[in-house]
């Protein structure tokens, strides 16, 4: 039995981070193990979530981003003024993907919901990744003035 309050929350996590694979990608993935294609490919998209954690960590400069080298996300953590909420819409309406911290934890378990997650292999370039954090070093420069605005 879920505790009560958590059902719909648990839902929205389960929707969010988990991939239903079809079959046609269990016998792709099949067969480039079969080949050693994937431990390649593996150590590769490791070399390029490293470098994108520094890439980020340059960008972003003073505020806080947490990431593990085996993670193909970062969480950043919104200085005062921000909400997740009010963050990712305006991330958004400047064309930025970025999933509020609500949607990755469950609330009354989590210490700090007040952040974003970032996809560390969403941009399909290095230029495109640098182009990412860019945007968003620009939206926390400027605070949360603009949001207070439009969500008052």
């Amino acid at each position: 039995s879920v505790p009560q309050g958590w059902a719909s929350q648990l839902n929205v996590a389960i929707r969010t981070n988990h991939i239903y694979a079809t079959m046609i990608n269990v016998e792709l993935i099949r067969a480039l193990m079969a080949e050693g294609s994937v431990a390649r490919i593996w150590a590769q998209s490791r070399a390029r979530v490293a470098a994108r954690i520094d890439m980020a960590r340059r960008v972003l400069g003073p505020f806080q981003l947490a990431a593990q080298r085996d993670s193909w996300f970062a969480w950043l953590k919104l200085a005062d003024g921000w909400s997740s909420e009010s963050f990712t819409t305006m991330a958004r309406m400047q064309g930025i993907a970025v999933g509020g911290s609500a949607n990755f934890t469950i609330e009354g378990l989590a210490p700090d919901r007040n952040g974003v997650r970032l996809s560390l292999t969403g941009p399909g370039s290095d230029v495109a990744a640098h182009a990412y954090f860019h945007k968003l070093r620009q939206l926390l420069d400027r605070g949360g003035q603009d949001s207070e605005r439009i969500f008052a």
